[in-house]
Protein backbone atom coordinates (compact mmCIF):
# COMPACT_ATOMS: atom_id res chain seq x y z
CA UNK A 1 0.00 0.00 0.00
CA UNK A 2 3.11 2.67 0.85
CA UNK A 3 3.66 2.14 -2.38
CA UNK A 4 0.81 2.78 -4.61
CA UNK A 5 0.06 5.91 -2.64
CA UNK A 6 3.24 7.48 -4.70
CA UNK A 7 0.84 8.39 -7.11
CA UNK A 8 -1.90 10.91 -6.66
CA UNK A 9 -4.83 9.69 -8.23
CA UNK A 10 -6.65 12.89 -8.67
CA UNK A 11 -4.67 14.84 -11.10
CA UNK A 12 -1.76 11.98 -12.34
CA UNK A 13 -3.70 10.54 -15.66
CA UNK A 14 -2.70 13.78 -18.23
CA UNK A 15 0.91 14.40 -17.37
CA UNK A 16 4.35 14.07 -19.27
CA UNK A 17 7.61 13.55 -18.09
CA UNK A 18 9.79 16.16 -19.73
CA UNK A 19 13.05 14.66 -21.18
CA UNK A 20 16.20 15.50 -18.88
CA UNK A 21 13.52 17.79 -16.58
CA UNK A 22 15.43 18.86 -13.43
CA UNK A 23 13.98 17.64 -9.95
CA UNK A 24 11.95 20.59 -9.77
CA UNK A 25 10.28 20.21 -13.13
CA UNK A 26 9.65 16.59 -12.00
CA UNK A 27 7.80 17.90 -9.32
CA UNK A 28 5.95 20.35 -11.57
CA UNK A 29 4.74 17.65 -13.54
CA UNK A 30 4.30 15.07 -11.06
CA UNK A 31 1.88 16.05 -8.22
CA UNK A 32 2.10 13.10 -7.18
CA UNK A 33 5.98 13.61 -5.93
CA UNK A 34 4.88 15.76 -2.96
CA UNK A 35 2.71 12.97 -1.88
CA UNK A 36 5.47 10.56 -0.17
CA UNK A 37 6.29 9.08 2.87
CA UNK A 38 8.08 10.49 5.47
CA UNK A 39 9.93 8.57 8.16
CA UNK A 40 8.22 6.50 10.06
CA UNK A 41 8.56 6.76 13.64
CA UNK A 42 9.83 4.08 15.63
CA UNK A 43 7.12 4.39 18.59
CA UNK A 44 4.37 4.01 16.19
CA UNK A 45 2.68 1.39 14.18
CA UNK A 46 3.04 0.98 10.06
CA UNK A 47 1.77 4.26 8.55
CA UNK A 48 1.49 6.49 5.79
CA UNK A 49 1.22 10.29 6.10
CA UNK A 50 -0.80 11.64 3.72
CA UNK A 51 1.18 15.21 2.49
CA UNK A 52 -0.57 18.41 0.87
CA UNK A 53 0.05 17.48 -2.99
CA UNK A 54 0.77 19.41 -5.64
CA UNK A 55 -2.01 19.11 -8.16
CA UNK A 56 -0.96 22.20 -10.11
CA UNK A 57 2.09 23.39 -11.92
CA UNK A 58 1.74 26.51 -9.98
CA UNK A 59 0.69 25.49 -7.07
CA UNK A 60 2.63 26.48 -3.74
CA UNK A 61 0.17 25.74 -1.25
CA UNK A 62 -3.28 24.54 -0.53
CA UNK A 63 -6.45 24.90 1.74
CA UNK A 64 -8.57 22.36 2.87
CA UNK A 65 -11.60 22.56 2.23
CA UNK A 66 -13.69 20.14 3.50
CA UNK A 67 -12.85 16.45 5.15
CA UNK A 68 -14.75 13.64 3.14
CA UNK A 69 -13.71 11.67 6.10
CA UNK A 70 -13.00 11.71 9.77
CA UNK A 71 -10.63 9.79 12.26
CA UNK A 72 -11.51 6.43 12.15
CA UNK A 73 -13.40 6.15 8.96
CA UNK A 74 -12.63 3.39 6.21
CA UNK A 75 -11.86 4.66 3.25
CA UNK A 76 -12.45 2.85 -0.02
CA UNK A 77 -10.20 2.92 -3.24
CA UNK A 78 -10.91 5.69 -5.01
CA UNK A 79 -13.12 7.87 -2.46
CA UNK A 80 -12.37 10.90 -1.69
CA UNK A 81 -10.68 12.16 1.56
CA UNK A 82 -10.77 15.93 1.16
CA UNK A 83 -11.25 18.63 -0.92
CA UNK A 84 -8.03 20.81 -1.85
CA UNK A 85 -8.63 24.20 -3.01
CA UNK A 86 -5.75 25.01 -5.37
CA UNK A 87 -4.09 27.66 -7.47
CA UNK A 88 -6.62 26.17 -10.18
CA UNK A 89 -9.67 25.02 -8.54
CA UNK A 90 -11.09 22.91 -5.88
CA UNK A 91 -10.22 19.38 -6.50
CA UNK A 92 -11.23 15.86 -4.75
CA UNK A 93 -8.20 13.94 -3.38
CA UNK A 94 -8.58 10.59 -3.69
CA UNK A 95 -6.74 7.15 -2.58
CA UNK A 96 -6.15 4.31 -4.98
CA UNK A 97 -6.35 1.76 -1.93
CA UNK A 98 -8.04 0.92 0.94
CA UNK A 99 -7.53 2.34 4.90
CA UNK A 100 -8.29 3.79 7.87
CA UNK A 101 -7.67 7.65 8.56
CA UNK A 102 -5.89 7.14 11.71
CA UNK A 103 -5.45 11.40 12.38
CA UNK A 104 -6.52 13.86 10.84
CA UNK A 105 -3.83 16.70 11.20
CA UNK A 106 -5.04 19.81 9.23
CA UNK A 107 -8.58 20.45 9.91
CA UNK A 108 -10.71 22.01 6.90
CA UNK A 109 -10.38 25.81 6.34
CA UNK A 110 -7.42 26.29 8.92
CA UNK A 111 -5.17 28.08 6.22
CA UNK A 112 -2.71 27.77 3.39
CA UNK A 113 -0.41 24.68 3.81
CA UNK A 114 2.71 24.17 1.89
CA UNK A 115 3.12 21.02 -0.48
CA UNK A 116 4.32 18.50 1.44
CA UNK A 117 3.25 19.20 4.83
CA UNK A 118 1.53 16.18 6.48
CA UNK A 119 -2.00 16.50 6.48
CA UNK A 120 -3.70 13.23 7.84
CA UNK A 121 -2.42 9.47 8.48
CA UNK A 122 -3.08 6.67 6.40
CA UNK A 123 -3.00 3.57 8.41
CA UNK A 124 -3.69 -0.18 7.11
CA UNK A 125 -5.01 -2.01 10.76
CA UNK A 126 -7.90 -0.40 12.34
CA UNK A 127 -6.33 -1.35 15.50
CA UNK A 128 -3.81 0.63 14.91
CA UNK A 129 -5.44 4.04 15.01
CA UNK A 130 -5.78 5.00 18.65
CA UNK A 131 -1.63 4.97 18.56
CA UNK A 132 -2.02 8.48 16.63
CA UNK A 133 -4.52 10.45 18.68
CA UNK A 134 -1.68 12.58 19.81
CA UNK A 135 0.39 12.58 16.90
CA UNK A 136 1.23 15.96 15.27
CA UNK A 137 2.42 17.37 12.33
CA UNK A 138 5.42 18.15 13.90
CA UNK A 139 6.26 14.20 15.11
CA UNK A 140 6.33 13.05 10.78
CA UNK A 141 8.84 15.93 9.91
CA UNK A 142 6.33 18.72 8.75
CA UNK A 143 6.20 22.36 10.23
CA UNK A 144 3.95 22.22 13.26
CA UNK A 145 0.90 24.45 12.40
CA UNK A 146 -0.35 24.39 15.80
CA UNK A 147 2.76 26.01 17.34
CA UNK A 148 1.60 29.56 16.89
CA UNK A 149 0.25 31.22 19.28
CA UNK A 150 -3.52 32.17 19.11
CA UNK A 151 -4.28 35.57 18.87
CA UNK A 152 -5.86 37.16 22.00
CA UNK A 153 -9.74 38.08 21.81
CA UNK A 154 -9.33 42.05 20.82
CA UNK A 155 -10.50 44.19 23.25
CA UNK A 156 -13.46 46.69 23.34
CA UNK A 157 -13.40 50.06 23.26
CA UNK A 158 -15.95 53.13 23.73
CA UNK A 159 -15.65 56.13 21.48
CA UNK A 160 -17.89 59.21 21.99
CA UNK A 161 -18.44 61.03 19.08
CA UNK A 162 -18.12 64.93 19.51
CA UNK A 163 -21.04 66.50 19.75
CA UNK A 164 -23.43 63.70 19.03
CA UNK A 165 -25.15 61.08 21.25
CA UNK A 166 -23.93 58.41 19.25
CA UNK A 167 -21.49 55.32 20.34
CA UNK A 168 -19.32 53.97 18.30
CA UNK A 169 -17.32 50.39 19.63
CA UNK A 170 -14.49 49.76 17.78
CA UNK A 171 -12.25 46.27 17.97
CA UNK A 172 -9.07 47.14 19.61
CA UNK A 173 -5.85 45.24 19.23
CA UNK A 174 -2.37 45.72 20.05
CA UNK A 175 0.19 45.55 17.64
CA UNK A 176 1.80 41.81 17.56
CA UNK A 177 5.21 41.76 15.74
CA UNK A 178 5.43 38.19 15.11
CA UNK A 179 6.33 37.95 11.71
CA UNK A 180 8.75 35.80 9.91
CA UNK A 181 12.49 37.61 10.49
CA UNK A 182 15.96 37.82 10.33
CA UNK A 183 17.56 40.46 11.67
CA UNK A 184 15.59 44.03 10.78
CA UNK A 185 14.08 42.41 7.52
CA UNK A 186 10.64 40.75 7.64
CA UNK A 187 9.69 38.27 5.21
CA UNK A 188 6.63 39.45 2.91
CA UNK A 189 5.40 38.75 -0.27
CA UNK A 190 5.55 41.27 -3.02
CA UNK A 191 1.76 42.66 -2.52
CA UNK A 192 1.59 42.40 1.16
CA UNK A 193 4.55 45.18 0.90
CA UNK A 194 2.75 47.39 -1.38
CA UNK A 195 -0.45 47.18 0.24
CA UNK A 196 1.74 47.98 3.69
CA UNK A 197 3.27 50.41 2.20
CA UNK A 198 0.15 52.08 0.35
CA UNK A 199 -1.71 52.11 4.14
CA UNK A 200 1.59 53.30 5.78
CA UNK A 201 1.64 50.37 8.00
CA UNK A 202 4.78 48.77 9.57
CA UNK A 203 4.99 45.15 8.36
CA UNK A 204 6.87 43.97 11.42
CA UNK A 205 3.54 45.05 13.44
CA UNK A 206 1.22 42.41 11.41
CA UNK A 207 1.57 38.46 12.10
CA UNK A 208 2.22 36.72 9.09
CA UNK A 209 0.19 33.57 8.24
CA UNK A 210 2.07 32.19 5.07
CA UNK A 211 4.36 29.44 4.71
CA UNK A 212 7.19 30.50 7.78
CA UNK A 213 5.15 33.03 8.99
CA UNK A 214 5.35 34.60 6.04
CA UNK A 215 3.24 37.83 6.11
CA UNK A 216 1.08 37.94 2.71
CA UNK A 217 -1.29 40.49 1.44
CA UNK A 218 -4.52 38.80 3.33
CA UNK A 219 -2.79 39.27 6.52
CA UNK A 220 -1.99 43.24 5.34
CA UNK A 221 -5.86 43.32 5.05
CA UNK A 222 -6.85 41.95 8.21
CA UNK A 223 -4.52 44.28 10.54
CA UNK A 224 -6.09 47.06 8.38
CA UNK A 225 -9.52 45.94 8.92
CA UNK A 226 -9.07 45.22 12.86
CA UNK A 227 -7.11 48.16 13.47
CA UNK A 228 -8.32 50.93 16.02
CA UNK A 229 -9.59 53.77 13.73
CA UNK A 230 -10.71 57.19 14.82
CA UNK A 231 -14.54 57.82 14.53
CA UNK A 232 -14.99 60.72 12.20
CA UNK A 233 -17.22 63.56 13.51
CA UNK A 234 -20.71 63.71 12.18
CA UNK A 235 -22.13 66.23 9.35
CA UNK A 236 -23.85 69.30 10.77
CA UNK A 237 -27.59 67.99 11.27
CA UNK A 238 -26.93 64.33 11.28
CA UNK A 239 -26.88 61.84 14.16
CA UNK A 240 -24.93 59.30 12.28
CA UNK A 241 -21.06 58.70 11.39
CA UNK A 242 -20.28 58.81 7.83
CA UNK A 243 -19.58 55.27 6.43
CA UNK A 244 -17.21 54.51 3.34
CA UNK A 245 -18.73 53.04 0.26
CA UNK A 246 -16.06 49.95 -0.02
CA UNK A 247 -16.55 46.43 0.03
CA UNK A 248 -13.20 43.68 1.00
CA UNK A 249 -13.00 40.31 0.78
CA UNK A 250 -10.30 37.97 0.90
CA UNK A 251 -7.75 36.79 -1.73
CA UNK A 252 -8.21 33.27 -2.23
CA UNK A 253 -5.48 31.08 -2.47
CA UNK A 254 -6.02 30.52 -6.39
CA UNK A 255 -5.68 34.28 -6.92
CA UNK A 256 -2.79 34.67 -5.09
CA UNK A 257 -0.83 32.07 -6.59
CA UNK A 258 -1.59 33.22 -10.17
CA UNK A 259 -0.99 37.25 -9.02
CA UNK A 260 2.25 35.85 -8.15
CA UNK A 261 3.01 34.03 -11.00
CA UNK A 262 1.54 36.47 -12.87
CA UNK A 263 3.94 39.08 -11.16
CA UNK A 264 6.95 37.36 -11.74
CA UNK A 265 6.77 36.45 -14.89
CA UNK A 266 6.28 40.21 -15.86
CA UNK A 267 9.19 41.16 -13.96
CA UNK A 268 11.56 38.75 -15.33
CA UNK A 269 10.97 38.13 -18.60
CA UNK A 270 12.02 40.48 -21.47
CA UNK A 271 8.55 40.84 -23.54
CA UNK A 272 8.25 42.14 -26.91
CA UNK A 273 5.27 41.74 -29.03
CA UNK A 274 4.21 41.84 -32.75
CA UNK A 275 0.93 42.38 -34.13
CA UNK A 276 -0.49 41.15 -37.25
CA UNK A 277 -3.81 41.60 -39.36
CA UNK A 278 -5.30 38.04 -40.50
CA UNK A 279 -7.76 37.83 -43.12
CA UNK A 280 -9.68 34.86 -42.32
CA UNK A 281 -12.69 35.43 -44.59
CA UNK A 282 -11.81 31.80 -46.54
CA UNK A 283 -11.37 30.59 -42.94
CA UNK A 284 -15.10 31.19 -41.56
CA UNK A 285 -16.27 29.96 -45.46
CA UNK A 286 -14.23 26.34 -44.65
CA UNK A 287 -15.43 26.01 -41.02
CA UNK A 288 -19.49 26.78 -42.19
CA UNK A 289 -19.12 23.56 -44.69
CA UNK A 290 -17.34 21.45 -42.58
CA UNK A 291 -19.64 22.08 -39.81
CA UNK A 292 -22.94 22.24 -42.27
CA UNK A 293 -23.12 17.85 -41.09
CA UNK A 294 -21.80 17.89 -37.68
CA UNK A 295 -23.38 17.56 -34.44
CA UNK A 296 -23.40 20.60 -31.98
CA UNK A 297 -20.60 18.58 -29.64
CA UNK A 298 -18.63 18.57 -32.35
CA UNK A 299 -18.47 21.42 -34.48
CA UNK A 300 -15.16 23.32 -34.91
CA UNK A 301 -14.75 26.65 -33.69
CA UNK A 302 -12.52 29.44 -34.95
CA UNK A 303 -9.96 28.84 -32.11
CA UNK A 304 -9.90 25.16 -33.23
CA UNK A 305 -8.58 26.41 -36.54
CA UNK A 306 -6.07 28.88 -34.32
CA UNK A 307 -5.00 25.45 -32.31
CA UNK A 308 -4.35 23.05 -35.21
CA UNK A 309 -2.27 26.26 -37.10
CA UNK A 310 0.24 26.86 -34.22
CA UNK A 311 0.73 23.01 -34.18
CA UNK A 312 1.45 23.77 -37.79
CA UNK A 313 4.18 26.35 -37.75
CA UNK A 314 5.58 24.95 -34.65
CA UNK A 315 7.00 22.83 -36.91
CA UNK A 316 8.34 24.82 -39.46
CA UNK A 317 9.48 26.80 -36.81
CA UNK A 318 11.00 25.29 -33.66
CA UNK A 319 12.77 27.92 -32.37
CA UNK A 320 9.83 29.33 -30.50
CA UNK A 321 8.76 25.86 -29.42
CA UNK A 322 11.41 26.12 -26.30
CA UNK A 323 11.78 27.66 -23.08
CA UNK A 324 14.55 29.75 -21.13
CA UNK A 325 16.02 27.52 -18.30
CA UNK A 326 19.19 29.70 -16.93
CA UNK A 327 22.04 27.62 -17.85
CA UNK A 328 20.02 26.38 -21.12
CA UNK A 329 17.52 26.28 -23.50
CA UNK A 330 15.17 23.52 -23.94
CA UNK A 331 13.43 23.03 -27.26
CA UNK A 332 10.12 21.18 -26.88
CA UNK A 333 9.97 18.01 -29.67
CA UNK A 334 6.37 18.28 -29.62
CA UNK A 335 3.71 20.71 -28.77
CA UNK A 336 0.81 21.07 -26.06
CA UNK A 337 -0.96 24.05 -26.74
CA UNK A 338 -2.54 25.73 -23.47
CA UNK A 339 -5.70 27.34 -24.69
CA UNK A 340 -7.35 29.54 -21.88
CA UNK A 341 -11.23 28.93 -21.11
CA UNK A 342 -13.70 31.21 -19.43
CA UNK A 343 -14.97 29.43 -16.19
CA UNK A 344 -17.34 30.86 -13.27
CA UNK A 345 -14.26 30.18 -11.43
CA UNK A 346 -12.16 33.08 -13.61
CA UNK A 347 -10.19 32.51 -16.69
CA UNK A 348 -8.38 28.75 -16.55
CA UNK A 349 -5.92 27.44 -18.78
CA UNK A 350 -6.12 23.87 -19.61
CA UNK A 351 -3.58 22.10 -21.70
CA UNK A 352 -3.96 20.06 -25.00
CA UNK A 353 -1.60 17.53 -25.38
CA UNK A 354 0.03 16.48 -28.80
CA UNK A 355 -1.62 18.80 -30.78
CA UNK A 356 0.80 18.47 -33.35
CA UNK A 357 -0.44 14.80 -33.91
CA UNK A 358 -4.04 15.25 -34.10
CA UNK A 359 -6.54 16.80 -36.50
CA UNK A 360 -9.03 19.20 -36.71
CA UNK A 361 -11.81 16.97 -35.70
CA UNK A 362 -9.96 15.66 -32.79
CA UNK A 363 -9.21 18.93 -31.35
CA UNK A 364 -12.90 20.30 -31.78
CA UNK A 365 -14.06 17.12 -29.58
CA UNK A 366 -11.47 17.86 -26.93
CA UNK A 367 -11.93 22.02 -26.47
CA UNK A 368 -15.58 20.43 -26.24
CA UNK A 369 -14.83 18.36 -23.46
CA UNK A 370 -12.05 20.42 -21.53
CA UNK A 371 -14.90 23.09 -21.59
CA UNK A 372 -17.58 21.03 -19.91
CA UNK A 373 -15.25 19.52 -17.46
CA UNK A 374 -13.84 22.83 -16.47
CA UNK A 375 -17.27 24.31 -16.30
CA UNK A 376 -17.55 21.95 -13.82
CA UNK A 377 -14.49 21.94 -11.79
CA UNK A 378 -13.63 18.25 -13.05
CA UNK A 379 -10.88 18.55 -15.72
CA UNK A 380 -7.50 17.36 -14.97
CA UNK A 381 -5.89 18.64 -17.95
CA UNK A 382 -3.91 21.36 -15.98
CA UNK A 383 -0.26 21.66 -17.00
CA UNK A 384 2.66 23.47 -18.29
CA UNK A 385 2.24 23.75 -22.19
CA UNK A 386 4.68 24.70 -24.67
CA UNK A 387 2.49 27.72 -25.93
CA UNK A 388 -0.59 29.51 -24.83
CA UNK A 389 -3.93 31.05 -26.76
CA UNK A 390 -6.08 33.36 -25.38
CA UNK A 391 -8.88 34.89 -27.40
CA UNK A 392 -10.91 37.22 -26.43
CA UNK A 393 -12.61 38.22 -29.14
CA UNK A 394 -15.94 37.16 -27.96
CA UNK A 395 -15.51 40.24 -25.63
CA UNK A 396 -15.13 42.83 -28.61
CA UNK A 397 -11.45 43.63 -27.72
CA UNK A 398 -9.25 44.34 -30.71
CA UNK A 399 -6.13 43.70 -30.03
CA UNK A 400 -4.30 42.85 -26.79
CA UNK A 401 -0.70 41.87 -25.34
CA UNK A 402 -0.82 38.20 -23.07
CA UNK A 403 1.91 37.63 -20.85
CA UNK A 404 4.20 34.83 -21.47
CA UNK A 405 3.58 31.91 -19.46
CA UNK A 406 6.19 29.56 -17.46
CA UNK A 407 7.90 26.97 -19.68
CA UNK A 408 7.09 28.65 -23.06
CA UNK A 409 9.03 31.72 -25.05
CA UNK A 410 5.52 32.93 -26.49
CA UNK A 411 1.83 33.40 -26.22
CA UNK A 412 -0.38 34.30 -28.86
CA UNK A 413 -3.32 36.89 -28.27
CA UNK A 414 -6.55 36.93 -30.45
CA UNK A 415 -8.64 39.63 -31.39
CA UNK A 416 -12.32 39.61 -32.30
CA UNK A 417 -13.53 39.50 -35.76
CA UNK A 418 -14.43 42.56 -37.61
CA UNK A 419 -15.43 43.40 -41.25
CA UNK A 420 -13.85 45.57 -43.88
CA UNK A 421 -14.38 46.40 -47.31
CA UNK A 422 -11.91 46.15 -50.14
CA UNK A 423 -11.62 46.60 -53.56
CA UNK A 424 -12.89 43.38 -55.31
CA UNK A 425 -10.12 41.62 -57.38
CA UNK A 426 -12.13 38.83 -58.32
CA UNK A 427 -12.55 39.63 -62.28
CA UNK A 428 -15.75 37.20 -62.40
CA UNK A 429 -17.46 39.60 -60.26
CA UNK A 430 -19.70 41.99 -60.93
CA UNK A 431 -18.91 44.31 -57.48
CA UNK A 432 -16.49 46.86 -57.30
CA UNK A 433 -15.99 46.25 -53.65
CA UNK A 434 -16.06 42.72 -51.31
CA UNK A 435 -15.67 42.74 -47.26
CA UNK A 436 -13.19 40.56 -45.64
CA UNK A 437 -12.87 39.29 -42.58
CA UNK A 438 -10.60 40.34 -40.38
CA UNK A 439 -8.98 39.28 -37.07
CA UNK A 440 -6.16 41.02 -35.32
CA UNK A 441 -3.32 38.58 -33.56
CA UNK A 442 -0.74 39.87 -31.42
CA UNK A 443 2.49 37.61 -30.22
CA UNK A 444 4.04 37.97 -27.20
CA UNK A 445 7.65 36.24 -27.14
CA UNK A 446 10.49 36.29 -24.42
CA UNK A 447 13.86 37.89 -26.04
CA UNK A 448 15.90 35.67 -24.09
CA UNK A 449 14.62 32.80 -26.68
CA UNK A 450 13.62 34.32 -29.48
CA UNK A 451 14.67 37.17 -31.42
CA UNK A 452 12.20 39.48 -33.53
CA UNK A 453 13.59 37.73 -37.14
CA UNK A 454 12.09 34.26 -36.07
CA UNK A 455 9.39 35.36 -34.39
CA UNK A 456 8.52 37.43 -37.56
CA UNK A 457 8.75 34.27 -39.27
CA UNK A 458 6.33 32.60 -37.08
CA UNK A 459 3.99 35.04 -37.55
CA UNK A 460 4.41 34.99 -41.21
CA UNK A 461 3.61 31.76 -41.44
CA UNK A 462 0.75 31.54 -39.23
CA UNK A 463 -0.79 34.33 -41.36
CA UNK A 464 -0.40 32.25 -44.18
CA UNK A 465 -2.00 29.39 -43.33
CA UNK A 466 -4.85 30.56 -41.45
CA UNK A 467 -5.62 32.51 -45.20
CA UNK A 468 -5.59 29.40 -46.82
CA UNK A 469 -6.88 27.18 -44.73
CA UNK A 470 -7.33 24.20 -46.73
CA UNK A 471 -3.35 23.17 -45.85
CA UNK A 472 -4.47 22.83 -42.16
CA UNK A 473 -6.69 19.62 -43.68
CA UNK A 474 -3.77 17.81 -45.40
Amino acid sequence: MLRSLTRCAAVARRTRQLPGASAQDQHLRFPNSSFSVYRQMSSLPSHTPLTMPALSPTMEEGVIATWNKAEGDEIKAGESVCEIETDKATVDFELPEDGYLAKILVQAGSGAVKIGTPIGVLVEDEADIAAFANVTVGDLGGEDLSAAPAAPEPAKASVNVADTKTTVTTAVTPPTPVSARVGDRVFASPLARKTAAESGVDLATIQGTGPNSRVVNADVLDFLHSAPVEAPAAAAGSSQAAVGNVTDRPVTVTEQDVANALYRRKQEVPHYYLNSEVDITALLKLREKLNADLPDDSKVSVNDFLIRASAIVMRRVPAVNAAWHETFIRKYNYCDINVALQTDAGVLLPVIRNVESKGLAAIAQETHSLQAEVNNGESEAFGHGTFTITNLGMFGVKSFLPIVSDYQSASLGVGTISQTVVPNKDPDSKSKFQVKHVVTVSLSCDHRVVDGAVSAQWLQEFKTILEDPVKMLL
